[in-house]
């Protein structure tokens, strides 16, 4: 079944919420975001810029009894959102809602912004609380810039008889960049994280090399089959981490 979700498009590229909340890095504290939201109930969610609807399609929203949806741009007054009619976020206050979710990153502004329209006693609640941690990020001022989300997936195994050799190269250097890495999570057949860690490219435009072999040595792993997440962090110019794969 699709995803209600714009995961590309030919003239923006990647959307960088959906790499956002689909990150693997962000998988556990999106789930327990919404178990915050579902131990507080109702939930009003105040979606400034329509993320809403990707944030619930990607962790589900069934447990969380939701109030109403509030927005602050009056051209989507009225527009169905998660079902609902969206409503201006001056009747925010009237919700009665025990916790509210800014379904925005960088939120801190806005909710100070809201604080007029707060429902007394709320929680408040923003996707912040999935941000993978800031030392990973290539510009920590906007969480939602291309470049935090330079990322990849690759097939990766290592058995008896089956290797994996990747290469990529750090042509971020041609950009200006003078510090890029990848940040490498290896995830086994069934999802779980089995090694993690930081691979430094040289200085300027260079070739960096993963070879599974190494990987299992270096980590004392068995036989295994999965998929190796890549985030470059200190990318410049561009997104799109490319790779040629030999296995």
């Amino acid at each position: 079944m699709a995803l209600r979700i714009e995961t590309f498009d030919n003239l923006r590229g990647g959307n960088t919420l959906y790499k956002a909340l689909t990150h693997p890095h962000a998988a556990a504290p999106g789930r327990a975001l919404v178990a915050a939201l579902a131990a507080r109930p109702p939930t009003a969610i105040v979606d400034p810029l329509g993320a809403a609807e990707g944030f619930a399609e990607i962790f589900g929203g069934a447990a969380v009894e939701i109030a109403d949806i509030y927005v602050q741009d009056i051209a989507r007054l009225g527009r169905k959102v998660l079902g609902r009619c969206a409503m201006p976020v001056d009747r925010l206050t009237e919700s009665g809602a025990r916790s509210v979710l800014v379904a925005a990153f960088d939120a801190e502004r806005l909710i100070e912004q809201l604080q007029p329209y707060l429902p007394a006693g709320a929680e408040i609640l923003s996707l912040d609380a999935m941000r993978i941690p800031a030392e990973r990020l290539t510009n920590r001022r906007t969480y939602l810039d291309p470049l935090n989300f330079a990322t990849n997936f690759a097939l990766f195994r290592d058995t008896g008889a089956l290797h994996t050799r990747l290469v990529t190269a750090n042509y971020w250097a041609g950009y200006g960049s003078t510090e890029a890495a990848c940040w490498l999570t290896l995830f086994d057949g069934d999802g779980a994280v089995i090694a993690e860690w930081n691979e430094p490219a040289r200085p300027g435009i260079s070739e960096l090399t993963i070879d599974s072999r190494l990987v299992r040595k270096k980590f004392k792993l068995g036989d295994f089959a999965g998929q190796l997440f890549i985030h470059v962090i200190g990318a410049a110019g561009h997104d799109v981490v490319k790779y040629a794969l030999d296995t």
